[in-house]
């Protein structure tokens, strides 16, 4: 199932770039007959239908993660220079092929015969056992993930259908899509913050594992011995944690960078969760058939402290406003700078230790040792030149007849 997915995958992208990059060069322009007939099939609106189609073809495009999405932009980004590539890769195969042809037609003329032996791997006494094949459960699942992928991704996709359809379905079904959306957003918000200890004391310790391995690893080598790879690597990577944990040590300049940085990060979450909301909120108003646009929830989202009274009076918009009302209270402001604060002074605290470790009289001097054998390359030993044999006192007597 893996395997299909991934064929699909690479169909998609293909067929994707191939007409974006046809439109753009004004070789085919289908896109409005075709959206046209396919919205009179399916009894849609154009929009509608371009929309959903946008949502199945980014789907099967975008696969699992980040690298594969990544790696399809690129893709159709560089479509006609991946297509001239190809066009010389199979030239070239084209070509060794031809080649080989014609030499397997001269062999054969002078009628010799080439045989290409290869070693055998000697019979192993163990036998070897097949991969186990996925179960059914696996295969369901795998099958049922790929379905919802469309449902589980592309939130402001389903925002835009959302605003732009016009059949109370899929009114409904952008907006169950995009509650379970922005409940998932909130549960990863609360657990971000109530449960980031362990994850930090994680990463904590595996940065005192790293480091202690660096040190040992310099603090064992001598002058007489030969610096290795390996020892390059640990004293880079020791090289790089005394940057890193000197500047952290400064308390002033961390702390006017943690406030820029928090308030930059606290607007971007504010603002993402509230236009979500917004969205929400409008969704709602139009399945209870109340007129409420979008601009004014977005407003009314934005500033719920504010104004979570002019929200329409409404059971599920009452309950939705208190939930977004008590999570702007919980995590509001004070809280996440609280949060901040309390991790940034673990985080210094720990570079702390660390670079004081790192600083040590003893240690400089095992570093500086390693960094100027790192630095001068090795000089090779002179080579020995072999004795002159001087002619002994026979061959002196010996004379030439």
């Amino acid at each position: 199932m893996i395997a299909l997915s991934e064929n699909i995958r690479k169909i998609t992208t293909f067929l994707l770039a191939v007409f974006i990059w046809s439109h753009a060069l004004f070789i085919l322009n289908v896109q409005s007959t075709f959206a046209a007939r396919c919205a009179q099939y399916l009894r849609l609106t154009i929009s509608e239908t371009i929309l959903l189609a946008l949502l199945v073809i980014f789907s099967f495009a975008s696969g699992s993660g980040f690298w594969k999405p990544f790696r399809s932009l690129l893709y159709i980004y560089a479509f006609p220079f991946v297509l001239f590539w190809k066009f010389l890769y199979w030239s070239f195969r084209a070509l060794r092929a031809l080649n080989r042809w014609f030499k397997a037609q001269a062999y054969q003329s002078i009628n010799t015969l080439i045989v290409d032996q290869k070693a055998l791997p000697a019979p192993s006494s163990t036998p070897t056992t097949a991969p186990a094949k996925p179960g059914a459960k696996e295969r369901a699942k795998e099958v049922l993930n790929f379905l919802l992928r469309p449902f589980r991704r592309f939130t402001f996709l389903w925002c835009i259908l959302l605003l732009s359809a016009t059949h109370i379905q899929i009114v409904w079904v952008c907006l169950v899509v995009l509650m379970v959306h922005l409940a998932r957003r909130m549960f990863g918000l609360l657990k971000v913050m109530l449960f980031f200890d362990p994850f930090m004391k994680r990463a904590i310790a595996t940065m005192f594992e790293i480091v202690g391995k660096a040190v040992d690893a310099i603090n064992a080598f001598t002058p007489d011995a030969t610096p290795s790879p390996e020892l390059k690597n640990r004293w880079n990577e020791v090289k790089a944690w005394k940057m890193i944990t000197g500047l952290l040590r400064d308390e002033y300049l961390v702390s006017r960078w943690a406030w820029v940085l928090g308030a930059v990060s606290f607007g971007a979450i504010y603002v993402y969760i509230a236009l979500q909301f917004s969205f929400a909120y409008f969704g709602l108003a139009r399945v209870t058939g109340i007129p409420y646009s979008w601009t004014d929830s977005l407003v009314a989202s934005l500033f719920i402290p504010l104004f979570a009274e002019e929200l329409p009076k409404t059971i599920a918009l009452r309950v939705l406003g208190g939930i977004h009302f008590s999570l702007v209270v919980t995590v509001g402001i004070g809280t996440f700078f609280s949060f901040l604060r309390r991790r940034l002074f673990a985080i210094r605290t720990a570079a702390t230790v660390v670079n004081d470790r790192l600083i040590d009289k003893i240690f400089e001097e095992k570093f500086s040792m390693v960094s100027m054998k790192l630095e001068v390359p090795p000089t090779k030993p002179p080579e020995e030149q072999p004795p002159v044999q001087r002619p002994t006192n026979k061959a002196r007597k010996k004379k030439p007849k």
